[in-house]
């Protein structure tokens, strides 16, 4: 078995070694499947420098192997001793709480005092009457001031819920009027459209008429030459048959 290497070799685990320590080991990482190495390894292995380790069933590399003796030449460190304190003052440190935990349990303690015990009337109250006429005086008028506070948020409240209404009627009108404007704009730009569609059509009716009639004095242009030519050939044949009437000796016309 080479130097360095676990002393079982798990073959169900990766087969590449570690450092351990400077000791060696194998990769406890599953191997991909139909390999015997894990993803790490199987890209280090790809790579020119291959396995910084090695294999578990294979040599170390020269420089690795180096590092590997350098590590095992080492000496040691004795650990650092532990100091340790006497029995007797753990146990005191044991049983004496701290003093945070002190001052809280005698605050704790004055307080629960503190609510135990009856409210102390004023000395002076006690004795002078006068004083406890002032002191009467003092809460009613904080009473009436306070009632007098509530009457005028109630009062400011009814003066902006009153104004809060008039906004939102304003508003109301204002939508409204709005609206109305919208539909008459509407309105007249549905009679402007129909207006412009009237006129149209007129036109188009127009134009229609003017081309019959351009269509007709085409007719008659080419119909006037027709008639002039007829016209002349009877008045050429009346002439000839004059012509020929008076060459004819009377005997034959007899």
């Amino acid at each position: 078995m080479a130097p360095f290497t676990p002393e079982s070799i798990d073959p169900h685990k990766c087969m590449a070694r570690t450092w351990a320590d400077g000791k060696g080991g194998q990769c406890m990482k599953a191997p991909e499947e139909g390999k015997d190495m894990c993803t790490l390894h199987l890209k280090q292995h790809g790579t020119p420098q291959g396995l910084p380790h090695g294999r578990v069933d294979g040599d170390i590399p020269p420089i690795k192997l180096e590092e590997f003796e350098k590590n095992a030449a080492k000496v040691p460190r004795e650990p650092k001793p532990v100091k340790t304190a006497p029995a007797a003052k753990k146990i005191k440190a044991m049983k004496a709480p701290p003093v945070a935990m002190k001052k809280k349990v005698a605050g704790k303690l004055a307080m629960k005092s503190m609510k135990a015990a009856p409210p102390m009337k004023s000395a002076k109250l006690m004795k002078k009457p006068a004083a406890m006429k002032t002191a009467r005086e003092t809460v009613k008028k904080k009473t009436t001031i306070s009632k007098l506070a509530k009457k005028v948020s109630a009062g400011r409240g009814k003066t902006f819920q009153e104004k809060s209404k008039a906004a939102t009627a304003a508003l109301k009108e204002r939508i409204k009027a709005q609206a109305s404007a919208l539909k008459a704009k509407e309105k007249a730009a549905a009679l402007r459209a129909e207006e412009e569609a009237n006129e149209e059509e007129r036109l188009l009716t127009q134009l229609a008429q003017e081309k019959r009639k351009a269509d007709a004095l085409k007719v008659d242009v080419a119909e006037e030459p027709a008639s002039k030519a007829s016209k002349v050939e009877a008045q050429e044949a009346e002439a000839q048959h004059a012509q020929q009437l008076a060459e004819t000796p009377a005997e034959e016309q007899a």
